[in-house]
């Protein structure tokens, strides 16, 4: 299956986000001590599971953040970030890549994904260290497309063939 390859400039000036959802709170770790604090929220959204040790591992090499948006004491989307590496495409050495992004089935078409996304965005941009961020979905996933044309990164710059059993 083609996944689409979208990239935005993080040096570019945007808006500040403003919410829909004022209940809506945006978390953004870059450490397993941080996972840790909220726990009982991973636990809620991840159960005892594999995925959950490979987010702490993942956490304490640091070389990804994740990102949360939590909405009435739940997880609603988020999103892993991988710094200064992709093994599907090449990225520089001050870029960062996003995915994958998951949003709680109850909550979609509800505006979390854009609204995390968004957060994420402007937050990755206060750290004024990286340039350019990228974020790739499967051709069939229009709604993500959507979601990625609403935060500003416009029409997809790459295409690659991607392993139909990858996430």
């Amino acid at each position: 299956m083609k996944q689409y390859v979208y990239k935005l400039s993080l040096k570019e000036q945007r808006s500040p986000v403003t919410s829909t959802t004022e209940d809506a709170q945006f978390y953004l770790i870059f450490n397993s001590l941080e996972l840790m604090k909220k726990l009982p929220l991973f636990i809620k959204r991840f159960g005892f599971s594999n995925e959950l040790l490979k987010l702490f591992i993942k956490l304490t090499l640091k070389k990804n953040a994740f990102y949360f948006l939590v909405y009435r004491d739940t997880i609603v989307n988020d999103g892993l970030i991988s710094f200064n590496f992709c093994r599907h495409y090449q990225i520089g050495k001050h870029d960062c890549v996003i995915g994958p992004v998951n949003t709680d089935p109850n909550y979609q078409g509800k505006g979390f994904a854009t609204l995390g996304l968004l957060y994420c965005i402007e937050r990755l941009k206060l750290a004024s260290i990286y340039e350019h961020l990228f974020i790739d979905t499967k051709e069939n996933n229009l709604a993500m497309q959507k979601v990625i044309k609403r935060c500003g990164f416009g029409e997809h710059i790459e295409e690659f063939e991607r392993d139909n059993n990858y996430y």
